[in-house]
């Protein structure tokens, strides 16, 4: 599962869902939910573009054995990929009640790093929903309890802070924003230049 999950990283999805097949054939054989989780979630986010529905149901049934499992770090992997589903569809509720169920489960199992995540995902819903000042709380949540270097919830918060405060025209909180991660702009890993520039 976890080399499917690699390979679908490095943009070899069709490798990729070869070698998911085969550990859900392994893992479904021998009963090993963590590996089925995993593999679910990989394969539902290979076929994300190509068959939206299928994936969908493979990130619910994810975070539903993950659940029933007690893997909370998987049930918060598959929680953070359905907002973004979520998020593509405009399904703004949907992914609103995901995010609330992922800081729930993150608070109570002390992940600052998916904590992070999900508000910034969550200053993302709530912009899109119009609820600005909600946002912007949530973003500055996310700034103060967690470092900027690899913070993937920086995206969702550059862009729901970026859009509100140039929408209000407020152009301060924008550069501080910038300023905070202008070593970004020259950086080596390609991610954090895009963040930058975004």
């Amino acid at each position: 599962a976890q080399l499917g999950r690699f390979l679908w990283f490095t943009g070899d999805h069709d490798k990729g869902l070869e070698r998911v097949e085969l550990a859900l054939d392994i893992a479904e054989t021998l009963r090993l939910t963590q590996t089925i989780v995993t593999a679910l979630m990989t394969k539902a986010g290979i076929l994300v573009l190509r068959r939206p529905e299928e994936a969908l149901a493979l990130f619910e049934r994810s975070l539903a054995l993950a659940l029933e499992s007690g893997f909370e770090r998987e049930a918060l992997r598959a929680y953070f990929n359905l907002t973004n589903v979520r998020l593509l569809r405009a399904e703004y509720e949907d992914a609103l009640d995901h995010t609330e169920r992922s800081l729930e489960l993150a608070r109570k199992r002390g992940n600052a790093a998916m904590k992070a995540a999900m508000l910034g995902l969550l200053a993302e819903v709530l912009t899109m929903t119009g609820r600005w000042d909600d946002a912007i709380a949530a973003s500055e949540e996310a700034l103060e309890a967690t470092p900027l270097h690899g913070l993937s919830s920086f995206i969702s918060l550059a862009g729901a802070l970026g859009r509100i405060h140039t929408e209000r025209g407020e152009l301060e909180p924008v550069r501080t924003l910038l300023d905070r991660i202008a070593s970004w702009r020259d950086s080596e890993d390609i991610q954090e230049q895009a963040v930058y520039w975004l």
